[in-house]
């Protein structure tokens, strides 16, 4: 229940935050549902190469799209563990909601376009919210 609450909290209060980092260049994307071949549920984010944005709670994975049209699938617990120092949080938001710095948001880029990411077998399907709530 915590995290759905967290989830619709982030989707409600969006564009609120979003006009909060216009200014600093900053991205709030939206939440994607998806689901593997054993029905799994899971929670992921789009990112684009050269972007700047903030990463939702409950996150289980980032779609990272480069520039020459590659879609890297990388684990949000991977990508937190390496860049942990550099991420801060969103000060008075949900925990767990992080976010590029400015100074650090062409490293990170570039290091995660470089970087050997833990390869996802996965194949994945949209899902709608509905399917965190008990019907």
């Amino acid at each position: 229940m915590k995290k759905l609450s967290g989830i619709l909290r982030y989707i409600d209060e969006k564009d609120a935050l979003q006009s909060y980092y216009d200014d600093l260049d900053t991205l709030l994307p939206k939440y994607y549902f998806i689901k593997d071949e054993q029905e799994q549920s899971y929670i992921a984010t789009e990112w684009k190469e050269h972007d700047t944005i903030v990463f939702p709670p409950f996150l289980d994975y980032v779609l990272f799209h480069q520039t020459d049209g590659v879609i890297k699938v990388i684990s949000y617990g991977e990508f937190v563990e390496k860049f942990n120092k550099q991420l801060l949080d969103v000060p008075g938001f949900l925990q767990d909601t992080k976010v590029i710095p400015k100074k650090h948001s062409k490293s990170i880029n570039k290091k995660t376009k470089k970087m050997k990411w833990t390869p996802i077998t996965k194949s994945f399907t949209k899902q709608g919210l509905n399917i965190f709530m008990d019907l």
